[in-house]
């Protein structure tokens, strides 16, 4: 179930890149709303308001590039109206909720916008240099056995 999940959360940033089709929006706002009557634990009443929200914001975003201008503002600006304080202080935290589409088309692994990914943490070890070569034909391995 879990897998499933993160597969439909995946297709959600993938159909982000581009305008959203009245379908597409349609089904990412029933998909969105689900998720956040499961996870901020909506009421029936709440869930249709949350829903023409959620539709209406989708709808708005014609390109990554305008997924959290004025309409998304707006979309926030909604919700807090609908949602218990409890609910939105939640919806705040839960980075999915907040901001359900990606701003950028995901990056080619090891890549961000700015190209190779920064290293983090200590650098690299370098290798221990290698024992010198053995003189006058002598080896550190034990001679073959006959």
């Amino acid at each position: 179930m879990k897998k499933m999940m993160t597969l439909v959360m995946m297709m959600t940033i993938a159909i982000s890149a581009k305008a959203f089709t009245y379908a597409e929006a349609r089904n990412e706002a029933m998909y969105l709303t689900d998720k956040m009557t499961r996870e901020l634990h909506l009421m029936p009443a709440q869930y249709d308001a949350v829903y023409d929200i959620n539709f209406e914001y989708l709808r708005s975003v014609n390109h990554h590039s305008h997924a959290y201008g004025m309409n998304w503002k707006h979309r926030n600006h909604m919700l807090r109206g609908v949602l218990t304080a409890h609910q939105y202080d939640k919806f705040l935290r839960t980075e999915h909720l907040y901001r359900p589409v990606a701003v950028h088309p995901a990056p080619k692994p090891g890549h961000g916008p700015a190209g190779p990914a920064p290293k983090h943490g200590p650098a690299p070890k370098k290798p221990a240099p290698k024992a010198p070569a053995p003189k006058h034909g002598h080896s550190n391995h034990p001679a073959p056995r006959r």
